[in-house]
This record gives C-alpha cells, sequence and structure tokens, in this order.
C-alpha cells in the first residue's frame, strides 16, 4: 500500500548519521558483547521480515509500535548473560531456517508522528532453527522468571513475542569436507585442485570485479575473508532470495564463488524489473558520497523496511505524486513514487535534490526485490 511506499531515512557514513532521520538516540549500555559460542542452543524471540534478508556486520533501524517496542526491550535487557540485548531476524516469506541474531545498540524516544519506538540492531552471528525441545529460555516473561524455562517450536511468549530455538552457526573460511592437506596448502597436487577453496585467491578476485561494477566504492577489508563475503553479499542488488541463498552458505569460499559468479554476469549487464523490462545498466549503479556502499537497509515511519540500491539513471519509470522532503532517506533531497510504466510495480523512489551544491542532482534508489539480472534471473 501507499504506507508501503513512502521513501523515508538518510544516506551517509556510520550508522548514527545515516539514520539520522530516527530522531535522537542513545546507546545502550554494554552492546558489542553480544556474540555466542558456536554451537550455542537457545530459545530466541523472533523479528519476521518481509522482502528484507539481513547479514552478519550489517545494521538495521526498525520503529515498532511503542507497546511492542517497550516488551521486547523490556525482555532483551533483562534476559541472561550472555543473552542480554539479543533476539533474531529472518527473512519469513522464503520460509527459511537460517537468520541472524541481533544485538540492540541504540533506542530512541517514543514519536508521537509515526506513533512508534525506533531501535537500532547490529546482525552478528548466522542462526538456524533448532527444533530441540530441552533448551534454555534466552528471555523473560513479564512476570519474571524465564531462565530455566524450557522451550518448544514456534510460539508466541506470554508477551506476545514470536519465539524459536535457534542453534548459532559456525562460519568458516572453507567447506567442511575439504581434506586436511588442502586446508593447510600443505597438498602435494597442483593449485588447480584447491583453487576454488582459495579464500585470500577468491576474496582478491571478488574485490576486483566488486570495483569494475561500482569503481568509486572503496572496498571493505579483505584480510577477513568470511566478513568481507557478508559485506559483498549485503553491497550487490540482488533480491531476497538469491541473498536468502548468500546467507546460507555454508562457508566464505562458497559464498565467494557464488559472488563472483554474480558479478561476472552482471558487468555490462541491464537490470530489468519483474515483467522483465529493461530499467538500468550495471554501469548505473554507483554509491552516494559519505555512505557506506551502493546499498543499505531503511525503515520508513510505518515500520516497513526497504533494501534499495542507488543508481544514477533508471528507464521506463513513471513517477507518482510530488516531491515530499519529509522524512527523506537523503538530507537535502525530495523524493517521489517509482513504479514500472509497463506492470505498475513499485520499482523505489526518485531523489531530486532540493539544496544548493549537492551531488547527484537527482538519482535513484530502487527495492533490491524489484530487480532482475536478465541473463541469470532464474538461477542466480
Amino acid at each position: 500500500g501507499e504506507r508501503e511506499r513512502e521513501g523515508e531515512g538518510e544516506g551517509s557514513g556510520r550508522h548514527r548519521h545515516r539514520h539520522a532521520y530516527l530522531g535522537e538516540v542513545d546507546e545502550v549500555s554494554g552492546a558489542g558483547s553480544g556474540y555466542l559460542d558456536f554451537g550455542t542452543k537457545v530459545e530466541l524471540a523472533i523479528y519476521p521480515m518481509r522482502r528484507t534478508v539481513v547479514f552478519p556486520g550489517e545494521s538495521v533501524p526498525l520503529i515498532l509500535p511503542t507497546e511492542r517496542a517497550e516488551i521486547l526491550i523490556s525482555s532483551i535487557l533483562n534476559a541472561p548473560k550472555p543473552f542480554t540485548r539479543l533476539f533474531g531476524m529472518v527473512h519469513f516469506d522464503l520460509n527459511s531456517e537460517v537468520g541472524c541474531t541481533v544485538e540492540l545498540i541504540q533506542r530512541g524516544e517514543d514519536s508521537d508522528e509515526s506513533g512508534g519506538t525506533s531501535i537500532l540492531v547490529k546482525a552478528l552471528q548466522r542462526f538456524k532453527y533448532s527444533f530441540d525441545a530441552d533448551l534454555p529460555r534466552a528471555t523473560t516473561s513479564p512476570g519474571g522468571g524465564g531462565g530455566g524455562d524450557r522451550g518448544h517450536a514456534f510460539h508466541i511468549d506470554q508477551a506476545g513475542l514470536l519465539r524459536h530455538e535457534v542453534e548459532i552457526l559456525e562460519d568458516e573460511p572453507y567447506p567442511c569436507q575439504i581434506p586436511r592437506p588442502v586446508r593447510s596448502d600443505s597438498t602435494f597436487w597442483g593449485s588447480w585442485a584447491y583453487r576454488r577453496f582459495d579464500v585470500k585467491l577468491l576474496s582478491t578476485k571478488a574485490m576486483v570485479l566488486y570495483r569494475q561494477l561500482v569503481p568509486d566504492h572503496k572496498v571493505q577489508d579483505i584480510h577477513d575473508p568470511i566478513q568481507f563475503s557478508f559485506w559483498v553479499a549485503s553491497a550487490l542488488p540482488l533480491d531476497a532470495q538469491k541473498q536468502q541463498h548468500l546467507l546460507e552458505c555454508e562457508s566464505a569460499s562458497e559464498r565467494l564463488l557464488e559472488q563472483i559468479r554474480i558479478m561476472e554476469k552482471m558487468l555490462g549487464s541491464r537490470m530489468k524489473c519483474i515483467c522483465m523490462v529493461d530499467i538500468a545498466l550495471s554501469s548505473d549503479i554507483f554509491r552516494m558520497e559519505n555512505s557506506e556502499g551502493i546499498s543499505a537497509i531503511f525503515v520508513n515511519s510505518h515500520g516497513f523496511l526497504h533494501d534499495i540500491v542507488t543508481l544514477l539513471k533508471v528507464r521506463k519509470a513513471k513517477l507518482q505524486g510530488s516531491p515530499e522532503t519529509a522524512h527523506c532517506w537523503f538530507p537535502g533531497y525530495a523524493w517521489q513514487i517509482a513504479n514500472c510504466k509497463e506492470c505498475g510495480n513499485h520499482l523505489g523512489w526518485k531523489f531530486t535534490s532540493v539544496a544548493q551544491g549537492l551531488r547527484p542532482k537527482s538519482f535513484w534508489g530502487l527495492r533490491r526485490d524489484a530487480l532482475a539480472l536478465p541473463e541469470d534471473h532464474s538461477d542466480l
């Protein structure tokens, strides 16, 4: 509906500035220590998402109804250590069993305008749903206790929070089945035998391809291949189904191989709407000045998440309504809803500068799930 289509937010450097549209926010005490041991099994509150997939390292803004926000915040802040401040986020539309733990890092004031409370979370680790019926709860119920309760499968607790047992997944550079000699580079076979598992080589190749795709974008440090693979996955203009596939890859080498294949097909290709009409070229992708990348997750005042990629030019788009500056994700710009001329699908927004000295004068922010790649749209 129209509420889902409102373009709101800010794009800049760090998460505090990128999401300045959330208003004044306070740091949550103790944030930054929410990592759990691999294999940990625990019941967490689950926040379901539509059309959005998050990767470890990403910051995600949320606006929740004030009452529900108070329940969630109280629940996770009063959870026993090491589960304090943690809950889970997962893409529900795909029936996936893999999501990410997120940690509450900032909390905003209640907004009379949106009728909600804004929070900022950071994705930390991948998890999969666990169906072990003998797990400790990570959050407390409104009446206290909870630490020694036993979980089951999906259920809604007394506070009205959706909950499920999860198991923290280990992220490895290599697939588990690679022989040890190959892992240690001591095999007598030539490099061709394990080149596809060489994360240093794969990271370098992925970095080169990404720089060709977005020449003006500073690429994240590749010395940590696991985090680098997550960063690339979060940056590429892919829909939720393709992103979820990358999230579920069991190793960095597997994820990087997929990303290399995707970027090789993207270079010089045409981006299409879901109706398969051409709407942009891969060369139209660009990075806004002072932004962290070519894409980001934003939230509008009604709480809907939008994962967008920025482009300089878009074809076959029809603008809807007059330019508006209220709740604009990019300060100094006005936004208009952009729909596909052929099928009417909501593509995203056009942003036009209303302040002097801004560059570019205009650009587009397209929803990633509204895009399709022509050569390989069926099996990326």
